[in-house]
């Protein structure tokens, strides 16, 4: 209805503007607009692969922190359990937002644990916020990820 409808419209006019008849369009769109370039090429099929991408991303990122931490079985074992959630099976043949949310939720908590661990190195802290705001930038459920990563902080 709207992740791939909003961006055909933006591009349609050749500009984002409001589209007040689709309550869809006030959402938070990060992801939605990068699909855009996908469909500029006039492809629908690319987005999906763009929102598997987030998915694979991710299981790049469980495996390094698990390998890093554990061992490479470890790490493994953590990718094929990720991979094989249900939800994320399912989210990675559809064009949804919600695989790069939880990438860029990971990442951020990735890179904050990486800021205890590294000695509280600032540029740690500010990737981390960066990543946060790239997940509040994609879906409202992104201010779960900043109220339970700064309510972490203090605990660090």
């Amino acid at each position: 209805i709207h992740h791939l409808a909003v961006p055909k419209l933006y591009l349609k006019q050749g500009h984002i503007y409001e589209i007040p008849s689709m309550v869809f369009s006030y959402f938070p769109m990060n992801l939605d607009l990068l699909y855009l370039i996908a469909l500029y090429c006039d492809n629908d099929i690319a987005p999906k692969f763009i929102h598997f991408a987030f998915a694979l991303l991710t299981a790049w990122w469980i495996f390094d922190y698990l390998k890093r931490r554990l061992d490479v079985f470890s790490g493994l074992l953590g990718v094929v359990l990720f991979l094989s959630l249900p939800i994320i099976v399912r989210l990675s043949t559809t064009v949804y937002v919600d695989l790069g949310l939880i990438c860029f939720g990971f990442a951020s908590l990735l890179f904050l644990l990486r800021y205890a661990e590294r000695g509280f190195q600032p540029r740690y802290l500010v990737f981390a916020g960066l990543c946060c705001g790239l997940a509040l930038g994609t879906k409202y459920n992104g201010l779960l990820v900043f109220f339970i990563l700064t309510g972490l902080v203090p605990f660090l």
